[in-house]
């Protein structure tokens, strides 16, 4: 006789697949972001993978909090999952960053260059970025412009209007 229910899977379970998941996406470059970038870019393309691995364990983090709140399943889903990416991060050695220039509302802001250093480490102070993005409200409000300086991604022009081109600000 069949089961007419599936048996539940376990927190543990749903960890290592998404855990799965992801190591294989990273494998095989992130098929998402397959012709964003063109090929003839002056942007390290290693780096905004890095930064997409980032974003996407971020959001598995988040969706899961957002979906079980403080419960027990919450933890039974995250603590499996948060041991794997450390043990899987945590020898990965990361390329270092230059400084990078945005501009929020016609004020300019240096982001500091970063050294190279362990994943695990980078993704811990980025998860600190995304958390506090999402938890706290931007002092100028929501909807404000961001702009990069056109020479912070090496000469790329993203948008093609007049005044923007001329300026070197790119709004994105």
């Amino acid at each position: 006789m069949l089961p007419l229910l599936k048996p539940k899977m376990s927190g543990a379970d749903i960890a290592l697949g998404f855990y799965d998941h992801l190591r294989k996406n990273r494998a095989e470059g992130f098929s998402k972001a397959r012709g964003i970038l063109p090929t003839t870019t002056a942007i390290n393309s290693n780096a905004v993978l890095e930064e997409w691995l980032y974003l996407e364990i971020f959001s598995f983090d988040f969706s899961v909090y957002l979906a079980l709140g403080k419960t027990p399943a919450k933890a039974a889903v995250l603590t499996p999952f948060w041991q794997h990416v450390e043990a899987w991060l945590q020898d990965e050695q990361v390329a270092a960053l230059p400084e990078r220039f945005a501009v929020v509302a016609c004020d300019p802001h240096p982001i500091p260059a970063e050294r190279s250093e362990l994943s695990y480490a980078r993704l811990l102070r980025r998860l600190q970025e995304y958390t506090s993005s999402v938890t706290s409200p931007h002092q100028l409000g929501p909807n404000s412009d961001v702009f990069f300086r056109e020479d912070s991604v090496k000469g790329i022009n993203v948008l093609s209007d007049n005044i923007e081109r001329d300026s070197g600000w790119r709004r994105y």
